[in-house]
């Protein structure tokens, strides 16, 4: 092949702005000559999205906001250097913010959502776990299709104890309370980082179930996560509070020996006679110094454990009416206008090159 031939060739297969300008024409062109299978389109998308709108369940929003302070630093940090803080002394206690993150995660653990499932609530009248009520609202024992679950409910809230059927419901339910691909979480909590607020949200189809499971949530976390917190501290204030009692004890015996001494040694001129008295004495004094020591760590444990403790305040309590929610029929029938333009453009557009390239 020379070089004119070459040339020529290339010349054939650029396409310029023209070419383009003239093939959008032709698409758009097309399009409003199909606009009926266009119409076909927006009115099937229209119906669906519609009738997806009539058909779906009202559902209840109910939401428990709270700040967290206090607490904060690392659980081994010195107890000692915080207190010498206080006084000018050392580098401060250590003290940080609480980690959002960790309180959303938490929340979500089956260690709370399993004791908000176990707790008793009042829902039109009828007291039951919420995990039981759950199960009825949700028409669960419809939906499961072993036979073994059509009649099923939960009698007792210990966990641990649970076989293997009540463990394979637990995890659905709780799968259900934290969200799946296809359905939205039940129980949610979310932290705005510019104010530090927490926001516990519950949704369901109750009203008064989703009031009391806001509340639930937000009372189970702060208790967990409070005894979580301080766990360390407590341990260690209990220890030394159990060793002081113990030192008490000890020092109320020989102040009592003491005084029995000195009331039979009285009057006697040989101190011979009273060695015993003056070697109680000394323990005396010993245990003196050992409790006051104790005291004043007892004093320091005391000091951690409220300064590791976190402050849990409600802003807002979750109350009746909770907000209602049901998607807008006239929001969906746009959405599915919009849905359906789409698809029917798209429709012609692949027709018109599948048929372009057969024939050509």
């Amino acid at each position: 092949m020379n070089q004119d031939q070459q040339v020529h060739r290339i010349e054939n297969d650029e396409i310029t702005l023209k070419d383009l300008i003239l093939k959008f024409k032709e698409y758009v062109l097309q399009i409003f000559r199909s606009w009926w299978i266009v119409g076909i389109f927006i009115l099937i998308m229209a119906f669906i999205m519609y009738l997806r709108a009539r058909l779906s369940e009202t559902s209840y929003i109910a939401q428990v906001t709270f700040m967290v302070s206090g607490g904060g630093g690392s659980e081994n940090v010195n107890p000692l250097s915080g207190l010498l803080g206080q006084v000018g002394i050392g580098g401060g206690s250590g003290a940080g913010d609480t980690n959002p993150i960790k309180v959303i995660q938490l929340s979500q653990s089956l260690k709370i959502m399993g004791r908000i499932l176990f707790s008793d609530v009042e829902v039109m009248g009828k007291k039951d776990y919420v995990a039981n009520h759950l199960i009825e609202y949700y028409d669960y024992k419809e939906k499961w299709d072993d036979e073994k679950l059509k009649d099923f409910s939960f009698q007792h809230p210990k966990i641990d104890s649970f076989n293997r059927l009540e463990n394979r419901v637990l995890k659905q339910l709780h799968f259900r309370l934290r969200g799946t691909g296809s359905e939205p979480a039940l129980i949610a909590l979310s932290c705005d980082e510019d104010s530090g607020i927490y926001t516990m949200t519950a949704n369901t189809l109750a009203e008064d179930l989703s009031i009391q499971i806001a509340k639930k949530a937000y009372e189970t976390l702060s208790s967990y996560y409070t005894a979580r917190r301080i766990e360390p501290q407590k341990k260690r204030y209990d220890a030394i509070k159990t060793r002081l009692d113990s030192v008490s004890k000890v020092l109320k015996n020989l102040d009592y020996r003491v005084a029995r001494s000195q009331d039979q040694s009285f009057g006697l001129p040989d101190r011979t006679s009273n060695i015993e008295g003056e070697r109680l004495q000394r323990e005396q004094q010993i245990a003196i110094l050992t409790y006051g020591e104790i005291r004043k760590n007892l004093e320091v444990a005391d000091y951690a454990l409220r300064s590791s403790k976190p402050f849990f305040q409600v802003v807002d309590d979750a109350m009746s009416p909770a907000q209602r929610v049901k998607p807008s029929t006239t929001t969906a029938i746009i959405l599915g206008i919009i849905l359906g333009a789409f698809l029917g453009i798209l429709f012609v557009v692949l027709r018109k090159l599948v048929m372009d390239a057969l024939n050509s």
